[in-house]
């Protein structure tokens, strides 16, 4: 599947583990590493299996797949650029998922989540560029809306020097940050409070 424009990026574990999925070249997609995503997958401790699962910015769509792979119910797929979303509509074609499970949307991802329903998800993963800093808006809009379902969790990717909030109202808490060189990983939890 790799061709000028494109690599190749693997997943790396579930039932898809060792499968290529295509992922564009250059700045404008930086797929989550390898390390991160074991380390991801490995703090979310099976919380993936059966969840409806949003991958927001979600660019060559690497960890909605790792999601899927691990177990996932859904992934929902956001990205504002066609041509990502076709890329990720090609790649759930070549793994032979099951329509049902991949949901790929052209979308800008706040605009997406300003018209979601409450509890639409149970995991979200957010990897927004890392220079615009978007994490505490989509947070406040996630929290605002309760898209969240009352056991979700939220994961924002992020510089590791990024200041996000501990808490969002009362209707999301930070439970762990963790760091692994540039990238910061930050674990949110819908507040008992709700």
């Amino acid at each position: 599947m790799s061709s000028h424009g494109y690599r190749s990026v693997i997943i790396t574990g579930g039932s898809l583990r060792g499968r290529a999925i295509s992922s564009p070249r250059g700045q404008d997609v930086r797929p989550t590493s390898s390390k991160v995503r074991q380390a991801f997958f490995n703090i979310l401790n099976g919380r993936q299996i059966n969840a409806r699962f949003l991958d927001l910015f979600a660019g060559s769509g690497l960890m909605g797949f790792e999601a899927i792979s691990r177990g996932a119910a859904n992934v929902t797929f956001v990205d504002k650029s066609t041509a990502q979303i076709k890329n990720i509509q090609a790649c759930a074609d070549s793994l032979s998922l099951d329509k049902s499970r991949v949901i790929s949307i052209v979308r800008d991802s706040l605009v997406f989540l300003e018209h979601l329903p409450s509890a639409s998800f149970d995991l979200i993963f957010v990897d927004p560029p890392y220079a615009a800093r978007l994490g505490s808006a989509i947070l406040g809009i996630i929290a605002q809306r309760e898209i969240l379902s009352a056991e979700g969790m939220v994961v924002i990717e992020h510089l590791k020097n990024d200041e996000l909030p501990n808490k969002i109202d009362d209707t999301l808490q930070l439970v762990q940050t963790r760091i692994y060189g540039q990238t910061g990983l930050s674990f949110y939890v819908a507040s008992l409070g709700r």
